[in-house]
This record gives C-alpha cells, structure tokens and sequence, in this order.
C-alpha cells in the first residue's frame, strides 16, 4: 500500500512554487497543490473557497476522495497545502502510512510576504500561530529561508526518498 506525505506551512511559505519544481524530481510519486482546484470549485460554487470556510468541508471530502483513488492504485502521494496529519486518518484515505514536513521561513519574512499579498493583521496572525505550532510538532522542518524553489524541492525530494520504502 502506498503512502502520503504532506508538505505543509503558512499560507506565502512558497508551496506552490515548490510543486511545480518538484514534480521533475519525483516520478515516483503523485504531486498535488491542495489549491489547484480552488478556483474550479469557487467558480462552480459561486464562492471564493479560500475564505468562506462554509465551503472547505466539500474541499476537503474532494481531497480526499482524490487521494483514495491515487493511494488505492498503489501511487505514493506528495500533497502540499495548509494541512497536517490529524486531516486526515490513513484508513479513511487508504494508506499505509502519513508523514509530514513543512516549510520554514522567519516570522518575519513570512508576514512581509503576507503583507504584500493584502492579508490583514488577523491573518497574518493566524499563519503565524500556524507556523509557530508546526515548530513545536514532530514535523520535519525544511528550511526554505535563501533558498530558490527548485533548491527547496530538492530538499523535499530528499525528505520523500529518505521515507520511501525501496522494498
């Protein structure tokens, strides 16, 4: 059976960009940017998904019934996105495992950066709470701070392969 693993951080930690990269590197795996169907699903809706939390339950049943599929056929899956491992439960997604990492960047840098997108004080504060938690988890943490996104998926490349069974 297959595992996922889950890249997480705060929202501007640069997930999206890392996926993009890492898709190269990993051909083994299954790579998912939790936001890509976001703007599907808030068109159909009628809805921006990314704050109208009334709709991130159906979000997240998407997710995981994408995930079952992938899991079921044997394909390890790399998802990254605002998530955490209680998310999910290995049965309901049908996996044999879960690990997670995250991205991680100073404080500082991280509210720069949500400052320049137009997040408010609150969010900024949330995504910092976020940040400040996944530190305090038994989470992997990979350093993000200096580093271009394609560096930053060779070290997310290196997390999955030193995790991968190579049974």
């Amino acid at each position: 059976m297959a595992s996922l693993y889950l890249v997480t951080g705060p929202w501007a930690s640069g997930k999206t960009s890392v996926v993009a990269e890492l898709s190269h590197q990993l051909s083994e795996c299954v790579v998912f940017d939790w936001d890509s169907i976001i703007p599907a699903l808030s068109g159909a809706l009628g809805r921006d998904v990314r704050v109208d939390p009334s709709t991130w339950p159906g979000l997240k049943a998407i997710w995981d019934e994408i995930l079952a599929n992938v899991l079921a056929g044997g394909h390890d899956v790399v998802l990254f996105g605002p998530l955490v491992p209680d998310d999910f439960s290995a049965t309901n997604v049908g996996c044999d495992s879960i690990h997670c990492a995250y991205l991680n960047w100073p404080d500082k840098i991280i509210a720069q950066r949500l400052r320049r997108r137009g997040a408010s004080s609150a969010e900024i504060s949330d995504e910092l709470t976020f940040l400040t938690q996944l530190r305090g988890s038994a989470f992997e943490a990979i350093e993000s701070i200096g580093l271009t996104p394609r560096e930053v998926a060779v070290s997310v490349s290196a997390w999955v392969g030193g995790e991968v069974s190579m049974d």
